[in-house]
């Protein structure tokens, strides 16, 4: 996957579930290059298999590098996830627990409306914990240049809703428009 963002631009890429099923073996590579004055939203979502069949980490490997750069090439950050199944335990403390999806969201934009949408995320996601369904955690991107948010969750559907969310605060907050729904072709 490959996608930029010029000055000025603002795009979300919200892709549908990663469903990896019985002895696949999933690798994605990310690049996303982000001018300095745009913004990228961007998220993923792993879930455990195809579950309805009976196949809940009967997956391989599943494996996604996201590499991020501004428009003059500089590295932003890399971020890589590695779910391997055959070879550890994800049902352990300390890699998913009790919770079988894991999402992540890459909010990259300008330091500006790092601090405020920061807060506004960690609230929000100590709102939906308190619930047991969702757990989640926020770091500040190298040189406060955006938010990486990591969520582990018991459906897709908790963790998408609380993607949504975000994106319907980053929307706000950074081009000032509400945010409804997804489009999807």
């Amino acid at each position: 996957v490959n996608i930029k963002v010029d000055e000025g631009g603002y795009l979300e890429y919200i892709p549908d579930q990663i469903i990896p099923f019985r002895s696949s073996r999933f690798y994605q590579e990310v690049e996303i290059t982000v001018h300095e004055k745009g913004t990228m939203i961007y998220s993923e979502i792993i879930v455990p298999g195809r579950v309805a069949s009976g196949e809940k980490f009967q997956y391989d490997i599943c494996y996604i590098k996201t590499i991020a750069r501004n428009q003059s090439g500089k590295p932003r950050f890399i971020d890589i996830v590695k779910l391997d199944p055959k070879e550890n335990d994800l049902t352990v403390d300390g890699i998913l627990g009790n919770f079988e999806v894991l999402g992540t969201i890459y909010i990259v934009t300008r330091e500006q409306y790092v601090k405020k949408l920061l807060y506004e995320i960690n609230e929000k996601i100590k709102e939906i914990e308190t619930r047991g369904r969702i757990s989640g955690g926020t770091s500040i991107l190298p040189s406060r240049q955006g938010i990486i948010v990591r969520l582990l969750g018991k459906t897709a559907g908790d963790v998408k809703n609380l993607i949504m969310e975000v994106v319907r605060k980053a929307r706000y907050q950074i081009i000032g428009a509400p945010f409804s729904a997804l489009r999807k072709a």
